[in-house]
């Protein structure tokens, strides 16, 4: 049997004091440790920093991923996973099973506040551990958190979090959790089934197919998008723009630079899913986290309304929206096929001879929905949330073209002009299955004479930095967002 305890501390440095504790013990061979980890909550800091003490775990270990799981439950977003699809009830459910229950949990929470610190111990119970760390640490310590795991318990924590058992098999490939990203996206990947480009053979044949599938694969995301915006204290409010739907995304906290600015969101979704109020998804993390008033589009979507629609509805919604304020105050942008819609559209005004927006955010964009580039091939059956281009994600490409070529800039905007756009940040991963077109797409605006960055995420998949809300990629790659919206926005 072991024994999960947590050492709580009055203060943020405690717990990395009493490591030194432990390595003398250790040394001694009075306590026999599995796995430690750390928590230290600096005051004025929303949320604590988390390791683990690689250097006293034992040949017992769990490993990051439990301790990333466990303290994305404790201590981050309530939608840590959220790209599997995962929510907090879920991972509690989890944990009891594996012996920590609601008791341990609620009791980790109200005492491990900003302005203290906690030690996580995973030891074998009936080991000196317990009683001799208390003697040394007594007076310094605040309180001592406890809770017996059973064999069975411990069995199943060990299938679940092993280094052995987490790594996915491809073909002659083994692929373990990326030893590169942060222990809270490690953990979430540790999490997740090993992607079946089985289950991604589906190709509805008629209207009312398409429309019970689009149904089907939205559902419960109503719920999740609302959940999130009470989290963040984000308010949604519907309107309509030109007859077309939106949604004013407005964060309880707005960067006083950009009080006067706007973003403009378009939703991704394979050009068919996340409509309705579902398209506020994205836009109330962008919202919370970049800390500026966003405007998700509702645009139409197939198989009623196949392309050009969508770009149609984001058009009006624009113009409507330069008769009140500049170009040069609006962002615009989105993830995936919103990319995608934001490229075409913005050349669509360039032909126009409209003002562009003042910056662009081009979330691994579907730039290139041709299957040209390696990481078509490269990570098939490795991007956990798109899996594979063909079945599913080909067959909502071609119901947007409504029979256009797939190199047709209206489809794959990458073959189109991309002279005159706006300043551009990009964002992929390693194991985007769009990685190839996010970074083809970057070198293009380069060589267009436009100003672009671009943000590479070890180990993440398509759209992991939304997914894993509360991990150092999700809060990197949105605090850079701010900082290029700050930079370029006028």
């Amino acid at each position: 049997m072991a024994t999960l305890t947590v050492w709580k501390f009055d203060n943020p440095t405690g717990a990395g004091e009493a490591l030194g504790k432990l390595e003398s013990l250790q040394k001694q061979q009075l306590i026999e440790i599995q796995d430690a980890a750390v928590v230290e909550w600096q005051p004025g800091e929303k949320e604590p920093k988390t390791r683990q003490a690689v250097s006293l775990t034992g040949a017992g270990a769990l490993g990051g991923a439990f301790w990333g799981m466990l303290f994305g439950l404790l201590f981050f977003m309530p939608f840590f996973g959220l790209a599997v699809g995962a929510v907090l009830g879920g991972f509690a459910a989890r944990f009891r099973d594996y012996g920590i229950d609601d008791d341990f949990i609620k009791s980790v929470r109200d005492q491990v506040t900003e302005g203290t610190s906690a030690l996580f111990l995973l030891t074998v119970t009936g080991s000196a551990a317990v009683d001799k760390l208390q003697d040394e640490l007594k007076g310094k310590m605040g309180s001592l958190i406890k809770s017996n795991l059973t064999n069975v318990q411990e069995a199943k924590l060990r299938e679940a979090f092993g280094q052995e058992n987490t790594a996915w098999r491809i073909g002659p490939r083994t692929l373990p959790p990326p030893a590169g990203a942060s222990d809270e996206m490690r953990a979430s990947i540790a999490e997740t089934p090993q992607p079946d480009p089985a289950a991604m053979q589906i190709e509805p044949q008629s209207e009312a197919e398409w429309l019970a599938v689009i149904a089907q694969l939205d559902e419960g995301k109503l719920d999740m998008a609302r959940e999130i915006s009470k989290q963040f204290s984000v308010s949604v409010e519907h309107a309509t723009i030109e007859g077309v739907n939106v949604y004013h995304v407005t964060p309880s906290e707005i960067d006083p630079k950009l009080e006067d600015k706007l973003f403009v969101h378009t939703h991704g979704g394979a050009f068919v899913l996340n409509g309705g109020e579902v398209c506020t998804l994205e836009a109330i993390v962008i919202a919370h986290l970049v800390k500026v008033r966003v405007l998700s589009i509702d645009y139409r979507m197939p198989p009623l309304h196949p392309a050009p629609t969508a770009r149609t509805d984001v058009l009006s919604v624009y113009q409507h929206l330069l008769k009140t304020r500049p170009a040069g105050s609006v962002a615009m942008g989105g993830s995936s096929g919103g990319a995608n819609l934001t490229m075409g559209l913005v050349q669509h005004l360039i032909e126009l001879g409209i003002d562009v927006p003042g910056a662009l955010f081009l979330g691994t964009p579907g730039a290139d929905m041709s299957k040209t580039g390696d990481s078509y091939y490269i990570n098939d059956s490795i991007d956990r949330n798109l899996v594979t281009y063909g079945g599913f994600v080909e067959a909502c490409i071609r119901l947007y073209a409504n029979g256009r070529d797939l190199k047709d800039p209206l489809v794959s905007p990458f073959y189109g002009d991309l002279h005159g756009f706006p300043p551009t940040l990009l964002i992929t991963g390693t194991r985007d299955l769009l990685l190839s077109a996010t970074a083809r797409t970057h070198i293009k605006l380069r060589q267009s004479g436009v100003v672009a960055d671009i943000l590479v995420y070890d180990g993440t998949a398509h759209a992991d930095y939304i997914g894993v809300i509360g991990s150092p990629e999700s809060h990197h790659a949105f605090a850079e967002l701010n900082a290029f919206l700050l930079r370029h926005l006028q």
